[in-house]
């Protein structure tokens, strides 16, 4: 999976900082993490430097590695949180693929396995291991997600384009401190919203137009997963 958060300062406050970023990084002692490493600096501005750092998570479903590699990153950024952006942090998660077995006479099973590791069959859990994203999502359809995510995810936006499987959308993870996501985190679901955006109102009405789970509270009522902006 991938993890980006904006690092405010621009590429001399980042400079200064990243070498004893990186050190706390690979440092941290979390034995679902397999690895984690920063993947890409890319500019934002004068201010910003959009940081993106790509963990491998060994968990048993999609919420939980999002916990997990967000709580590496704060063990990472230490007392320096001020420095990031974190409202405007993304994730991006893909479960590894199941292998294919080398021939007919391959035992087969249900359960995921893990990156490149070749584990014995036996009759205890399976758990799954979260990669790096390849590619990019540039083209505004996401990422195909073969594992359960979202509790009630929904068929259609408020505007009647499909969000199954396939149709343009993209999926994040948003960090939040809202009513809601603190009472999410208390499930041991995380501190924050899993976002669904529809890309089919970003092309074509120019529209962000996007479902958060639990619902985001900005103190309007009534309070419902979708939001608009701008205002529809």
């Amino acid at each position: 999976m991938r993890l980006t958060v904006p690092r405010r300062g621009g590429w001399r406050a980042w400079g200064a900082a990243r070498a004893d970023f990186e050190r706390a990084l690979a440092d941290v002692t979390d034995p679902a993490i397999a690895s984690a490493e920063i993947a890409s600096e890319l500019r934002r501005g004068a201010d910003y430097v959009r940081v993106t750092i790509a963990l491998i998570v060994v968990t048993t479903d999609v919420a939980g590695a999002l916990t997990i590699a967000w709580d590496a990153f704060r063990s990472a950024a230490r007392d320096d949180v001020t420095g990031w952006e974190v409202a405007a942090a993304a994730a991006q998660v893909q479960p590894e693929p199941p292998l294919t077995g080398a021939s007919d006479h391959t035992e087969r099973r249900s359960g995921p396995r893990t990156c490149g590791l070749r584990r014995e069959l036996a009759a205890r859990p399976v758990r799954r291991r979260y990669c790096p994203v390849i590619g990019s999502c540039s083209s505004g359809h996401g990422l195909w997600m073969p594992a359960p995510l979202f509790a009630r995810k929904p068929e259609h936006c408020p505007f009647g384009h499909s969000l199954a499987r396939g149709k343009p959308q993209k999926i994040s993870w948003m960090p939040c401190i809202c009513g809601p996501a603190q009472e999410r985190a208390e499930h041991g679901r995380g501190m924050g919203h899993l976002t669904l955006w529809c890309g089919m109102c970003s092309d074509q009405d120019h529209r962000d137009t996007v479902f958060y789970e639990p619902p985001h509270d900005l103190g309007h009522r009534p309070l419902s997963g979708w939001m608009t902006r701008p205002d529809a």
